[in-house]
């Protein structure tokens, strides 16, 4: 498994649980990707990948020029 793969599920894992302990209440809008590369440490495909993922679960919704807003 490449470094970058473990990266980007690393953040998934904690955005996840940051989600899930409603750090990001359901209906807001989540930092925007430059705010979570330097929360992270991670470059910004890290993080889209990382986001890719949560909304293909369902627990985030992407819209390009609104941002990212946590599902309920």
């Amino acid at each position: 498994m490449s470094r970058r793969t473990l990266a980007y599920q690393r953040v998934y894992e904690k955005i996840k649980e940051d989600i899930l302990s409603a750090r990001y209440g359901t209906g807001t809008l989540m930092p925007t990707e430059a705010e979570l590369e330097t929360d992270y440490g991670v470059s910004r495909s890290t993080i889209r990948k990382a986001m890719e993922l949560l909304a293909k679960e369902g627990y985030v919704d992407i819209r390009q020029g609104r941002g990212t807003m946590v599902k309920d």
